[in-house]
């Protein structure tokens, strides 16, 4: 009886693992009923050919993405002053919403941004010459703002 009860238990044991290991899948002529869950891809967001305003604490740019090696840019700073040029840009797309951006201004400025319209977000290293500096006569800051497209 001992033998019995302990070979029953035995096989429903191994008929739960297996059950177990399989999940819902079945065997024999019947169909697989498990179900394939696939992500939706993420939406792809462009920058070329739109205008996107930058908000950082000190000052508000636009810039205007005309291609991918033209950009236009245009500071409006808190005293209401108004500066603007074309630049030539080196433009990287990092993955489905985030873009690095850089250029190198007439004056020796150099702008280097990473710009993520989906979580609007814009991060931009900035450096120029400093004749006070001791490190190649240059001087960086970081700036962190928010990131918008306009259309």
């Amino acid at each position: 009886m001992k033998k019995t009860i302990i070979a029953i238990s035995c096989f429903t044991f191994a008929a739960f693992c297996l059950g177990a290991c399989n999940g819902n899948k079945t065997t024999g002529s019947k169909t697989d009923s498990s179900v394939t869950k696939t992500a939706a891809a993420p939406a792809v967001i462009e920058i070329i050919g739109k205008t996107g305003t930058i908000s950082f604490p000190q000052f508000k740019v636009d810039e205007t993405f005309i291609s991918d090696s033209t950009l236009h840019w245009k500071i409006v700073d808190e005293k209401g002053m108004i500066t603007e040029a074309d630049e030539k840009i080196k433009y990287k797309k990092i993955n489905d919403h985030q873009f690095f951006v850089n250029w190198i201004e007439k004056t020796g400025l150099t702008v280097s941004q990473i710009l993520d319209p989906k979580n609007g977000t814009a991060t931009a290293f900035v450096s120029r010459a400093d004749e006070k500096s001791d490190r190649g006569g240059r001087s960086a800051n970081f700036f962190e703002g928010s990131f918008k497209v306009k259309n």
